[in-house]
């Protein structure tokens, strides 16, 4: 079973920045997860302006290509503030790519990306904001406001369907977070 987790309270609700005391960019540090050894956990924490849905496609090398039945589903809310929403992989999923589907709702025009968070275990990777580029690929319904760590999100002949692409370095760092090599 997959499960979804909206958290408006906390310590995640906190915005976590590359020179926070609290957290690097790379730690061996588990905070406020309950996570088993073997279950991956992605963690998004950013701002919204409407409600909305994101989906995660992944996939594993028995397939080639991204499918509805390795998908995970969180939500947000048109709450002011920062969200967090965690996205739980089945146990002993070993992704070997992702495609971030991060908005369904055409009226969402930004989204402004605090950090993602990719843990298994003890072994957990930071992404912030400014580095959301270096990991992630932007498809052509998003344009990407680097000073304010921002998605900016459009339509496109009357399309919508936003999303990010992972890149060779968020592989990488995948790899390590799951302790294996694909």
């Amino acid at each position: 079973a997959t499960f979804i987790t909206l958290q408006r309270c906390g310590e995640d609700k906190k915005v976590r920045t590359k020179d926070s005391s609290e957290e690097s960019t790379t730690t061996d540090n588990v905070q406020n997860t309950n996570s088993t050894s073997n279950e991956l956990i992605i963690t998004l924490n950013a701002d919204f302006n409407k409600n909305d849905e994101l989906i995660i496609f992944w996939k594993d090398k028995n397939i080639g290509w991204f499918t509805d039945e390795k998908t995970i589903y969180g939500g947000a809310s048109d709450i002011d503030g920062h969200q967090t929403i965690v996205f739980k992989f089945p146990n002993g999923a070993i992704p070997n790519d992702l495609r971030f589907d991060i908005s369904n709702n055409k009226e969402q025009k930004e989204i402004k990306v605090n950090f993602i968070k990719l843990q298994q275990g003890p072994r957990e990777f930071y992404i912030f904001g400014d580095e959301l580029t270096k990991y992630f690929k932007p498809n052509e319904f998003i344009s990407y406001n680097a000073e304010k760590h921002k998605l900016i999100l459009s339509e496109n002949k009357s399309q919508y369907d936003p999303y990010l692409n992972t890149t060779h370095d968020f592989i990488l760092e995948l790899q390590k977070v799951l302790n294996t090599t694909f």
